[in-house]
């Protein structure tokens, strides 16, 4: 059997070794119960990197875990205003992805387009989140919100972030 997950999160998430516990527990009771496991991760800084490496070291260990980037807009445009550090880890981690695409434009903002993107093309999804509502376009809470209406199963792992 194959699953595909995506996942959501803050960028500015505080990556603690309780949070990278969380998440490779997650991964690795998916990984003993599915013959495949296909994650969608944008990388952007925070979160999708953060769930993206800790899957990657399973990636190596059992090749039926394969790492997808739907990307919300062309990839220069996308990565052009982070820092240089984290275009670097990027640049790392897409390299070692299947597949690296631009999604379809279907709504007028990006990251609600990849929002909706991520939760349609799941069957779990991921949500590395503190819980607040911020009602930002295609932010943490509204994919999470948009998930739930459209009865995906979703796994939210509470963490915290930084400055707040």
């Amino acid at each position: 059997m194959k699953i595909t997950v995506a996942v959501t999160g803050h960028r500015d998430v505080v990556v603690t070794q309780t949070l990278l516990d969380h998440i490779d527990t997650f991964f690795d009771t998916l990984c003993s119960q599915y013959s495949e496991v296909r994650l969608l991760s944008p990388l952007a800084e925070g979160a999708d990197s953060v769930v993206a490496e800790v899957f990657l070291s399973y990636q190596k260990d059992k090749t039926s875990c394969r790492l997808e980037v739907p990307l919300p807009m062309e990839e220069t445009a996308y990565i052009t205003l982070w820092p240089d550090v984290s275009k670097k880890r990027y640049q790392r981690l897409s390299a070692d992805a299947k597949n690296v695409y631009v999604i379809p434009k279907v709504l007028k903002d990006p990251y609600e387009n990849l929002g909706h993107y991520l939760v349609e093309n799941a069957q779990i999804l991921l949500a590395l989140w503190d819980g607040k509502e911020n009602h930002k376009t295609g932010g943490t809470a509204e994919v999470v919100n948009y998930a739930k209406s459209q009865n995906l199963r979703t796994t939210i792992v509470s963490c915290r972030r930084q400055n707040h």
